[in-house]
């Protein structure tokens, strides 16, 4: 008998246990935000910065950057809904499905 048969969990719920951990042990939302707080240092004037994540955590973290940033009048959020791939795009390239694309520009 296989062992998450034993433990009675399904391929998504390991697939979600995974992503937490490898979230957490890569330190990766702390990394994300260590990028949106250095990032504006790099862009040019009409510059643009694009985000594309793929978990809601990330996507909320880059949605609030950008937010904050556009308050202070020097940049302008280019995406006003997040954009996600289209279902030809998902029926392509299965691990777009989650993937969620956010574009801010240097006024």
């Amino acid at each position: 008998m296989k062992l998450l048969d034993k433990l009675h969990l399904g391929i998504k719920k390991v697939t979600v246990i995974f992503q937490c951990i490898r979230i957490e042990v890569n330190d990766e939302l702390k990394l994300l935000q260590l990028f949106l707080q250095n990032f504006t240092k790099y862009i040019s004037l009409k510059g643009r910065c694009a985000i594309i994540s793929y978990h809601s955590i990330e996507d909320r973290i880059v949605k609030l950057a950008f937010k904050e940033l556009e308050s202070s009048g020097k940049w302008k959020t280019l995406t006003k809904h997040v954009i996600k791939p289209t279902y030809l795009e998902v029926q392509k390239n299965r691990a777009a499905r989650s993937a969620k694309l956010r574009i801010i520009e240097n006024l």
